[in-house]
């Protein structure tokens, strides 16, 4: 599953875990580079409601989007060491499309399909879902923090393979590993590959 295109009406109101089994993947933010266009958009906005300080908006806009754009060049870094055909995520619940579609992965496992990290999936489903694991040599599930992730831990279990989480739909406490964008992004990344590259020395 790929990551849906942004369109016009993408900044219209709605329930980012309201969406139906099929739908596109919410978690837009997950793309650095769609950050960078918010940031350009929030700055624009502000300077139109206050004309008097549209420098101070642009200039702020800029320094952030420098930021980002040395963020987004860091994590294309970070996982331009693992090969290809090892850039494999299983995932709890679809969070990571648009990370996978910027950044050169494929998802090629989902525990719960559909709106509802409560969905219970068929044995069947859960059967195939082993076997696409087998077959990928996938060496975790990655789930959100703060979700039920008890489907996801007994698959784990049996596969043998990791259980590790990712910051999905809020960022940590203040004082946490993912208190800003910036970090939360970083953390996730590093997470990845750290898994994923650890499997691979094994």
């Amino acid at each position: 599953e790929t990551a849906c295109v942004i369109d016009e009406h993408a900044d219209e109101p709605s329930d980012a875990h309201d969406h139906e089994e099929g739908a596109c993947d919410p978690h837009v933010w997950l793309d650095v580079q769609n950050a960078m266009v918010w940031t350009d958009n929030i700055a624009a906005a502000f300077a139109a409601a206050d004309p008097a300080n549209a420098e101070v908006y642009a200039a702020n806009a800029e320094a952030y989007r420098e930021t980002l754009a040395a963020l987004d060049e860091e994590i294309q870094a970070l996982v331009e060491g693992i090969p290809q055909e090892e850039r494999v995520l299983v995932v709890n619940h679809n969070f990571l499309t648009y990370f996978a579609a910027a950044y050169g992965f494929d998802v090629v496992g989902v525990v719960i399909e559909g709106a509802s990290t409560l969905a219970e999936p068929s044995p069947r489903a859960l059967a195939d879902l082993l076997t696409v694991i087998e077959t990928y040599n996938a060496p975790a599930i990655f789930v959100e923090v703060g979700v039920n992730a008890r489907l996801a831990e007994t698959l784990a279990q049996e596969a043998g393979i990791a259980l590790v989480p990712l910051y999905s739909g809020a960022l940590s406490g203040e004082d946490g590993l993912a208190s800003t964008y910036v970090d939360y992004m970083r953390y996730n990344a590093q997470t990845i590959v750290d898994a994923l590259v650890g499997f691979s020395d094994e």
